[in-house]
This record gives structure tokens, C-alpha cells and sequence, in this order.
């Protein structure tokens, strides 16, 4: 896998005022995903500010800033509760598990901000009820793994492809990619961005589950010959629910596998952990809109549940 790491460390330290391009951006998740993001933005001289949940991250991205390999980012970081702060644009990284609480806020956002959900799982339009601010969505492609509460590592390209389900919404959309696209961090207009989320879901219904339930990494399900047709049954099953061709898909899904074999899913993270998984976001909301197709899904998120509850003891 080729590194995508830099020589040189960098330092920079962007203020709260105008940034180099006059946006003012809230990056609300400090994971993998948000960590990557805010640092290529920040780096490009946009005025990012991040926004977390724990104490603790809190206080280490403040002394320490973002490290994406030798590179070293600080911006202004503060909690969620600090969230009245107002930004032209709002990008949510955390996990679905978590975007509930940040309802009641952006429900008091005004008609001109604008959100970007960078999420995984597919968007259901009932929770944007009472929500006036554009709502854009993001998938994002690029493989990150995250050590610790500051480092993140960068093990593939991808990009960034963002679109919106309201036509009315295209234009504002297609300023906010021009604004933020760069060689280092590109991000693409995406004109059909549902069918863009829906084949992520599919790859993330396969790999995350089987990778939680049997706790491995990503490469050994193709090892294994009954986790690989495990695998394939999932695949075989998301792909007629959400009308995709499974043999692209299946490759697709190989594909990630290999390039990403020694990889934690962050489900099997979560499971580690003792946290609750997004598997109800993910196979859960196959299950939920197509129950009577996806008997493979049904079993796998029972299996996850399970699971979650066995690791809390």
C-alpha cells in the first residue's frame, strides 16, 4: 500500500477569524473521519473548528492538535456543548449512534448554515423534521485508522463525494465542493448521491458484522472459506433490496477486503470496546425496509445485538 505520509512536519495554528477562503466550518466528530478532514481543510487554510464529545480527546487535541503522519495540524477545539458557536457550515462525522442528541441544535440553525452528514448508513429524510438549514451528504472514501485520541493514519486514497436529496440544494452543494476540493483532499459533486451512499452500505453490511461478530480483520473473511460465503450471501441480499448489480458490488467488496486486510472495521472496534455498534443504521436498516429479503441480515444484526450485550458484562 503505497504511504501517503509527508517528510516535513508542519505546525499551524488556524485563529478564529476569516479563514484563507472565508469559510467558516464546524467539523462536529472527532474520530478518524473528522480528525482527516479537519486536518486537510485546516492545512488548506479554511477556518475549521472541531467539536467533541470526551473530556479527554478534548484536552489532547488542544495541547497536541491533529497528526496525520509527520504533519501536525492545531485548530480551535471545543465540546459539544459549545455547539451555540454559529458556522457556515456544519460537517457531522460521528457515528449515527450519536446524531440524535445533536438534533435539538441544529434544529435552531438558520436557513442559510449548512449541514454536511459524513456518516455511515443510509439518511432518513423523517429525522431532518423541523430542520431548515441545507442538508447535504457526504461519502467519504478514503481508509483512516485512528491510535489514540490525536494520530491518525491514512491507509488509501479515495475521495470525498458529496450530493444532496433536494434538487433546490445542487447549487449550494456544488459551491461547497469547489471551496473545500484539493489534490491533497479531493472531494467530487455527486449528482445521484443516494445510489453513491447505497453501494458504501452494501460494503459496509458485509465487512463490518462479520468482522464484529468473529472478531478479525477485514482480509480474513476471504480466508475463510464460510465467512467468504457468509459474505457473499450478504452481499447477494443488500443488492436485490437496493436494486445494484451483486457481481460489481461483490468485486468492490473483494477489492476493499485486500486492500484493507489488516484493518479493525470500527464495528469490531465498538465491540472491543464495550460500545454500541451502528449495526441498526447499517444491516438493521435493510431488515427494516426490506424484511422479507434480507433473512441473512436479520440474523446477522441479531447476532451483533448479541454480541454487544455479551461484551458489557
Amino acid at each position: 500500500m503505497k504511504s501517503f505520509t509527508s517528510n516535513r512536519r508542519i505546525h499551524l495554528l488556524i485563529s478564529c477569524k476569516e479563514g484563507a477562503m472565508g469559510m467558516n466550518i464546524a467539523v462536529i466528530g472527532m474520530g478518524a473521519v473528522g480528525m482527516f478532514m479537519a486536518h486537510h481543510m485546516a492545512k488548506n487554510g479554511l477556518n475549521v473548528t472541531g467539536y467533541v464529545r470526551r473530556e479527554e480527546q478534548l484536552a489532547e487535541l488542544k495541547e497536541k492538535g491533529i497528526q496525520l503522519g509527520d504533519e501536525q495540524v492545531h485548530l480551535p477545539i471545543y465540546s459539544y456543548t459549545d455547539l451555540s458557536i454559529e458556522h457556515d457550515y456544519y460537517i457531522i462525522a460521528t457515528k449515527k449512534t450519536a446524531t440524535k442528541t445533536l438534533y435539538p441544535h441544529f434544529k435552531k440553525l438558520k436557513a442559510s448554515s449548512n449541514l454536511v452528514f459524513v456518516q455511515n448508513g443510509m439518511f432518513d429524510e423523517d429525522e431532518l423534521e423541523g430542520i431548515l438549514a441545507n442538508v447535504f451528504i457526504g461519502v467519504f472514501d478514503h481508509g483512516i485508522t485512528r491510535n489514540g485520541n490525536t494520530e491518525i493514519q491514512q491507509k488509501g486514497a479515495g475521495r470525498l463525494s458529496v450530493g444532496s436529496m433536494d434538487d433546490k440544494e445542487k447549487i449550494a452543494v456544488k459551491k461547497f465542493v469547489a471551496q473545500i476540493n484539493s489534490p491533497i483532499f479531493p472531494v467530487i459533486f455527486e449528482q445521484n448521491i443516494e445510489r453513491r451512499q447505497a453501494k458504501k452500505l452494501v460494503i459496509n453490511c458485509v465487512i463490518n458484522p462479520l468482522t464484529a461478530i468473529f472478531e478479525c480483520f477485514n482480509g480474513e473473511i476471504l480466508e475463510n472459506s464460510y465467512m467468504k460465503r457468509l459474505a457473499a450471501k450478504l452481499n447477494e441480499e443488500a443488492c436485490e433490496a437496493l436494486n445494484l448489480p451483486k457481481e460489481e458490488m461483490w468485486e468492490k467488496t473483494i477489492a476493499i477486503c485486500e486492500k484493507t486486510a489488516r484493518n479493525k472495521s470500527s464495528m469490531f472496534a465498538d465491540i472491543e470496546s464495550g460500545k454500541r455498534t451502528e449495526i441498526d443504521y447499517l444491516n438493521g436498516y435493510l431488515v427494516n425496509q426490506y424484511p422479507n429479503i434480507v433473512p441473512t441480515h436479520e440474523a446477522i444484526t441479531l447476532l451483533v445485538k448479541a454480541k454487544e450485550i455479551g461484551h458489557k458484562r
